[in-house]
Formats: C-alpha cells, structure tokens, sequence
C-alpha cells in the first residue's frame, strides 16, 4: 500500500495566487498618478499607464511575484487603517464617505470631505462601512485617496481652540498611517522623504494647510507622529513634474510611438529595476526563448 504524501503544500504559491487574482480584481485606477508613487520611477508610473490604457503590457515573466508582493503590503496597510481609523472614528471627528452595511445608503458623497460617522441610518441600523475620501486633478493627473481626514473646529489644540466656525483649510487635517520595521523606526526623526512628497501631494490636491502622519512600530506598536505643513515651492515643483508627465503620456496613442521619461538609474542592476514589471521593455534586454 502506498503511503500518503508529507503535506508540506507550499503555502506562499497558494496565498500569492489569491492575492494576485485580488490585484487583477482592484479598483486601483493608473490612468491618473498616484501620490503613494509619485517620487518613485517616473518612468515606471508611465509604463504603468501605457499598460492601464492597453499600450503595452509588463516585460517580466515573474511579475506576478511582484504583484503578490506589492498585494501583501496593500493589505497589511489596510488593516492599520482599519484598526486606527475605527479608533478616531469613535471620537466623532473623523469625516470621510460612509456606506450603510445592511442597506448600502451612502453618506457624505456629495461633501469634498465627506461627513463625520452618521448615528443610525433610517434602516435604524448603526453598522457603517468607511470610504477614504478621493480627490482628482486633471491639470497634473495626479489623484489619490488619503487615509482619514479629521474636522478640529470646536476642539482645543495645543491649549488653543479651533472656532467652531474657522475655515477648513484651517480646521481639517489630513492623517496618514504608516508602519514600519522597528529598526527603521528607532531612528525616525522627522517624516521620511518619499512620504513627505506623498502628503504634499495630498495637501495639493485637497486644498488644505495641514497634515500629519502617525508611524507605528510594527514590532510592539508604539507610535512617533510628525505635522507636515503645506509647502508651496515644493509643491511648485511636484506640479512642474507632474505636468511634465502628463504631456509625455498624452503625446502618445495605441498606434503612436512610446513616448518616455528619461530613466532613474544609470544602470538595470538596482533593488527597483530588478523588481519592476517593465524592466525589459525599459532597458531593452532581449529576452531567451
């Protein structure tokens, strides 16, 4: 009689497959540049768009790797803000969109940034579900989601109140979550730079003044918080960039030649060209049969 195999399933291969068909499957929408993304490769962010319009596909036979990957991180940071966004919701001053679970009545859709939790729907239920508040602009094509926004009006800050009347741009604040290894967090001192760019960014597109991001140990879940404040020439030069792009991908049709930005990296043998989905359509590397 035979014996039965060792069950030692490859457990990874089983999860990336999931996670991979969760990628194929998102809303996330690269027909615009995403904040998150922004300071990366710009010409990876335009092979990204090429591809989201049908130009081109990736070059990389194990890309999917990467996807799976790249999925994995997505989810870990959706369950922070899941956990840290359900926390400052309690407190009534998290406004966002809000999706009624048993009904699907929604909430704040109409509103730029959305509205605190509502109570009780008229379905008399009190379950809702959270939708990050979304902004677009079509001069520079750069759109994102932001994690929470949070409405001080009324609320004392720093020993000063907020007027209950004062201004948006000087009573909202963008809050962005961020988890990090705990070798990197011991020597955070301020924001980390591609994250500085991020909410500028987001500061841009949402017109307001003030944003802070709140890091935590992924090891024991202590917190540093860092205020970032809207920087204009620095945002001047985000937006020269960005308008730069869009032209780039613009100029180009299905039946036009590829027009491209020039390449971050002097050579194909750094961390994010060995990792990218494009790496062969960018640098021309034949491939073998």
């Amino acid at each position: 009689m035979n014996s039965l195999p060792v069950l030692d399933i490859n457990l990874e291969r089983i999860i990336d497959k999931v996670l991979v068909n969760k990628a194929q499957k998102s809303d996330r929408d690269y027909t615009h540049f995403h904040p998150s993304e922004f300071c990366q490769c710009h010409r990876k962010l335009v092979y990204k768009y090429y591809e989201a319009k049908g130009i081109c596909t990736a070059s990389e036979k194990n890309a999917i790797l990467f996807d799976a990957r790249l999925q994995r991180i997505f989810d870990n940071g959706h369950s922070l803000h899941a956990r840290l966004g359900g926390n400052l919701a309690a407190t009534g001053l998290l406004k966002g969109r809000w999706e009624c679970v048993p009904c699907h009545k929604k909430f704040g859709f109409n509103q730029k940034f959305g509205v605190v939790k509502p109570s009780i729907c008229e379905c008399n239920s009190s379950k809702f579900h959270y939708i990050e508040v979304g902004f677009l602009d079509e001069e520079t094509m750069l759109g994102g989601h932001v994690d929470i926004i949070i409405d001080l009006s009324g609320q004392e800050v720093n020993g000063q109140l907020i007027p209950k009347n004062a201004s948006v741009e000087d009573s909202h604040l963008i809050v962005d979550f961020k988890s990090i290894r705990s070798e990197m967090f011991k020597t955070l001192s301020s924001p980390k730079d591609d994250h500085f760019s991020q909410m500028q960014i987001y500061l841009y597109l949402s017109g307001l003044k003030f944003g802070k991001f709140l890091y935590e140990n992924k090891n024991d879940q202590m917190f540093r918080e860092y205020l970032v404040v809207r920087d204009e020439v620095f945002i001047d030069k985000i937006v020269h960039e960005a308008k730069g792009l869009k032209k780039i991908v613009t100029s180009t049709n299905s039946a036009g030649k590829w027009t491209l930005p020039a390449r971050a990296h002097k050579k194909d043998n750094v961390k994010e060209c060995i990792e990218c989905a494009f790496r062969s359509h960018c640098w021309g590397i034949k491939k073998q049969d």
